[in-house]
């Protein structure tokens, strides 16, 4: 699309929106109603030709949903849009001056191509997102049903089905939909079910008895109802069938247990059948059948948390109701003669003799694997749409200082006064801390609370990692004696209460008060400011990720969203307690650990050696990355050999002897960091003591492991330069271990 042609034409719109809206209400047919909506998108689609980012995905669905609602398919909106299309090239034609009336329609035709393809898109998922829901709601009519039902296509083909009648066959509901279901009828039944459907006319049900056979290769006498199902022109497309079992089996005798409650957990749609002492199955009704055959032994289920080795249960329910006399419930698996495995709830009621002897038991069982089903989908949809919000956060968190630094890069690029030089640089370097700040309380929070849980004295280590940062007089610290040990991750704890601190400091007009004291079977820990106070409106959101108050002034809003997550990870809980006002209390609850012991205090590691110049080796497959570090390194002295693949990497190490090495865990070729590192423990086992890692990819377990696994040094991406160079004098200066 020529830009200057959609220029001119944006250009000539905007000028004469008025007009030419009389014109497109006109061409378009759209309702009073309808007109804001398309006075937006014609504002959308001149900020599209003049070279912007049109907006109208909103449009084109409501258009899209419009036209189907009145009964209109895809050629109503061609047509509509081609009515629009022609409407912008009459409108616009011989008033454009410099430009053809060729060129115009070019530009609005490539125009037209993009919108169209949106279109189209929009109404396929419109129409896909309406079959599945249409087959949604046969499925739960079918299921509403208290008889087995499927539909058929003239082929026999199932196309749909209900769970009473995967009962009765014995096969998984999501295995039924493209089964032939006249191999699941004997010859008989299964020659006039094909006669059914060579029917071309008659609109009349039919009712037969015969037999289903089930996945075991048994038969059930069912009743058949058979209804032609015609499509929209009138053509057979298909049979309906329902089906009644003939055959209710055996009925408990006596009357703790009649045949009318048999029924009512038919109609409930639950398995009902009876045991005895000897655990042999005596009655069931119609779905009971399904789970358990009369006049065997009852061996179907296996509590899912409790199996031996050989996969028996140790302890079930039945076993328990006998014992006890007490009814059972649980949720166990129980498995079909497909393979398949079903989640079932259960429930074991107990029946007794005159005695007060437990003789029977009854057990309800309804089947709840879709229920289980459907959980996992909720609660992956709640991760994703965490994951979206996250993404959707750390993007728009991330695009203001980005676009400092870009736009001060590209200043300095092309020159700038030698006096604005150091003001930009800082800018940007700024600007870059805020971006690395917002990324490492990413990685943060998708690491959870990290390092070894030990039993820990809080009000040492508030002393030894959180009080020594500060020199406030403002703090006030009230830590309570005699406080039980907590289970926790040090690091992670001191970090949680520093960042607590930190938000009281800038809250509080004079005073902060840290409170330890003991609770019940736990240890209390708050933090009270005499600040203003959280406005109610805030405190609903204020454990949200990437709120804040503060982002005037630089605040990323992550601090308590990753606190409350890293104490809940330790088995506590991080709330506000209202009851301080004025003023705002944070507080922390952690359970005690019992009398347990501390662990020991780590030994600092010793201060590094004087610098020398040594060779190092390089390998990472990011350009600039690598160029940078190359930078920082000769700036320190040192010589360093670069490597973009782990096979480059490979043919330095034979050939040159290194002081050290830089790997990126994740490298262009087919060898990755960790496979390069393997090589290297083989090929040059000192140099492979002597390695730093850098990644960007911790997020992921199979990383964390391996690091945690070899023990080296590693630096997430984007780390300081101060931090790298740091790491890498400390490496050099370590004495090599003995080779053994």
């Amino acid at each position: 699309m020529s830009k200057a042609v959609a220029k001119a034409v944006a250009d000539f719109l905007s000028a004469s929106s008025k007009d030419f809206l009389v014109i497109l209400k006109k061409e378009t047919l759209v309702k009073e109603a309808n007109v804001p909506l398309l006075e937006q998108w014609l504002k959308d689609q001149i900020l599209y030709f003049g070279g912007g980012s049109a907006h109208t995905s909103e449009w084109v669905s409501l258009f899209v949903d419009n036209t189907r609602a009145g009964g209109g398919g895809i050629g109503n909106l061609l047509a509509i849009i081609q009515r629009v299309r022609n409407a912008i090239i009459d409108f616009c034609a011989g008033k454009l001056p410099g430009i053809s009336d060729t060129d115009l329609c070019r530009t609005v035709l490539d125009y037209e191509s993009e919108f169209i393809k949106r279109v189209c898109d929009t109404y396929t998922e419109a129409e896909r997102k309406s079959a599945a829901s249409a087959q949604r709601r046969q499925k739960t009519l079918a299921n509403s049903m208290h008889n087995a039902f499927v539909t058929l296509n003239m082929d026999g083909i199932i196309d749909l089905s209900n769970t009473y009648f995967s009962n009765i066959v014995g096969m998984a509901e999501d295995r039924i939909p493209g089964a032939d279901f006249l191999s699941l009828c004997q010859p008989d039944i299964a020659a006039e079910i094909k006669r059914e459907l060579r029917q071309k006319r008659g609109s009349s049900a039919r009712t037969f008895n015969g037999n289903l056979v089930t996945a075991l290769g048994a038969t059930t006498a069912v009743q058949f109802w058979v209804l032609p199902i015609f499509d929209p022109q009138g053509f057979r497309s298909g049979l309906a069938i329902a089906m009644t079992k003939l055959d209710p089996g055996v009925r408990f005798p006596g009357s703790t247990f009649s045949s009318l409650v048999e029924e009512i957990a038919g109609v409930l749609g639950i398995g009902l059948y009876v045991i005895d002492a000897n655990f042999r199955v005596v009655s069931a009704n119609e779905m009971g059948h399904f789970f358990a055959e009369v006049g065997q032994e009852d061996n179907s289920f296996h509590c899912c948390h409790n199996l031996d080795e050989q996969g028996r249960c140790r302890d079930c329910l039945r076993k328990r109701v006998f014992e006890t006399g007490m009814p059972q419930h649980a949720t166990v698996q129980f498995k079909i003669p497909s393979g398949d495995v079903r989640w079932v709830e259960m429930t074991c009621i107990p029946f007794r003799n005159e005695q007060g002897a437990v003789t029977h038991v009854a057990k309800l069982v309804r089947d709840v694997t879709e229920q289980k089903m459907l959980e996992g989908q909720l609660l992956q949809q709640q991760r994703e749409s965490l994951v979206w919000h996250l993404a959707a956060s750390v993007a728009h968190q991330l695009s203001n200082p980005l676009g400092v630094m870009i736009g001060f890069a590209e200043m300095l690029s092309q020159g700038i006064p030698p006096n604005r030089v150091h003001e930009a640089v800082n800018t940007i370097l700024r600007n870059g801390m805020r971006c690395k700040e917002i990324v490492d309380n990413l990685m943060e929070f998708g690491h959870g609370a990290s390092g070894e849980l030990v039993p820990t004295d809080l009000n040492a280590l508030i002393k030894q990692r959180v009080s020594a940062v500060y020199a406030e007089t403002r703090i006030e610290w009230r830590l309570a004696d005699g406080l039980p040990l907590v289970l926790c991750a040090p690091d992670q704890m001191a970090l949680v209460l520093l960042h607590l601190v930190d938000n009281a400091l800038w809250a509080a007009k004079s005073r902060v008060i840290i409170q330890t004291e003991p609770g019940e079977n736990a240890v209390l820990v708050r933090v009270i400011d005499d600040g203003p106070g959280l406005a109610e409106q805030y405190r609903a959101h204020m454990f949200e990720p990437f709120f804040t108050t503060r982002r005037d002034q630089g605040g990323v809003g992550l601090g308590l969203c990753l606190s409350r997550r890293v104490v809940e990870l330790h088995r506590g809980q991080l709330t506000l307690d209202e009851s301080v006002s004025p003023g705002t209390c944070f507080l922390i609850s952690l359970p005690a650990a019992g009398h347990l012991q501390p662990a020991e205090e780590p030994v600092e590691s010793p201060e590094p050696a004087a610098k020398t110049g040594r060779r190092v080796l390089l390998v990472e497959d990011e350009n600039d990355q690598l160029y940078l570090l190359a930078l920082a390194l000769q700036m320190q002295g040192h010589q360093s050999d670069t490597a973009k693949t782990g096979s480059h990497a490979i043919e330095l190490i034979n050939s040159f002897k290194y002081d050290a090495a830089v790997i990126d865990m994740l490298l262009a070729d087919e060898l990755g960091g960790k496979d390069l590192y393997k090589i290297l423990q083989r090929a040059d086992p000192q140099l492979a003591e002597r390695t730093l890692f850098i990644t960007g990819d911790t997020m992921k377990y199979e990383t964390r492991r391996f690091l945690q696994e070899i023990k080296r040094p590693y630096l997430e991406k984007p780390f300081m330069i101060a931090d790298f160079t740091t790491e890498i004098e400390r490496i050099i200066q370590t004495p090599p271990r003995p080779t053994p």
